[in-house]
């Protein structure tokens, strides 16, 4: 089983693009140029401390074609980001906190929340993290929205939240159907409470809403809170 690539090579017709994409959207860092004749023909991308991307000029690259590369490219930043998220949020547990919440969101047998695991950490704290994370591959949201712990869920939510209300038409099908693929994650008052309306009730607003009388009909308590909470939306636009 492969858990690491040290590197991978990809070309590209637009190396000024293809710097933007990685380095602005994706936040990663270009350690150095490759410099050919005093013209850079490349560049050297830091994904992770032990993960590089090469990026070379190469003209005869057709930017229609999608390279058998791409995939594990994909993949590979998914996995990264999720590591270095997932971290970064283990960092911030607290164990008193933690304890609290456990009895604050009734996880104990028999109560609504059983089961679940709380890391310990405030939701302003999530809401920073967000912002440092914001543009993260949907990818890595959706990974990190099956987590087994609470607080790494509600911050996947914030963030596909942030990331819907900024979207083009398209991204924000995407979220709508990364949420609705994933309902079963959504599992407590809270986590509904601060994404259905942001999400579903948004994107429903001007679309058949039949998904909703769906959602209502579930055997799981939290789709149908769901559907309920998804209506806020449309009692704050005075949408009938």
């Amino acid at each position: 089983m492969i858990k690491q690539l040290a590197h991978i090579c990809i070309f590209s017709k637009d190396l000024v693009a293809t710097e933007e994409f990685y380095c602005q959207a994706l936040k990663l860092k270009k350690v150095f140029n490759f410099v050919r004749d005093n013209e850079i023909i490349g560049f050297y991308l830091q994904i992770s401390d032990k993960s590089y991307i090469e990026v070379f000029k190469n003209d005869a690259v057709d930017s229609n074609s999608v390279s058998p590369l791409q995939h594990i490219i994909e993949e590979l930043l998914t996995l990264i980001f999720y590591q270095e998220i997932n971290n970064y949020l283990r960092n911030l547990a607290d164990a008193e906190i933690a304890s609290h919440s456990q009895r604050f969101f009734k996880t104990a047998r028999g109560e609504y929340g059983f089961g679940d695991k709380f890391l310990g950490i405030r939701v302003p704290v999530l809401r920073k993290a967000v912002k440092k994370f914001k543009t993260i591959p949907l990818n890595t949201a959706t990974k990190l929205l099956k987590s087994e712990f609470h607080e790494i869920r509600l911050f996947a939510l914030l963030l596909l939240v942030s990331r819907f209300a900024k979207a083009d038409t398209n991204e924000q099908e995407k979220i709508y159907q990364i949420y609705l693929r994933n309902t079963k994650y959504v599992n407590n008052w809270d986590l509904v409470d601060s994404s259905a309306h942001y999400i579903i009730g948004a994107y429903l607003a001007d679309k058949d809403k039949s998904v909703l009388y769906d959602l209502l009909k579930s055997n799981l308590l939290w789709e149908r809170r769901i559907a309920i909470m998804s209506t806020f939306y449309f009692l704050c636009k005075a949408i009938t």
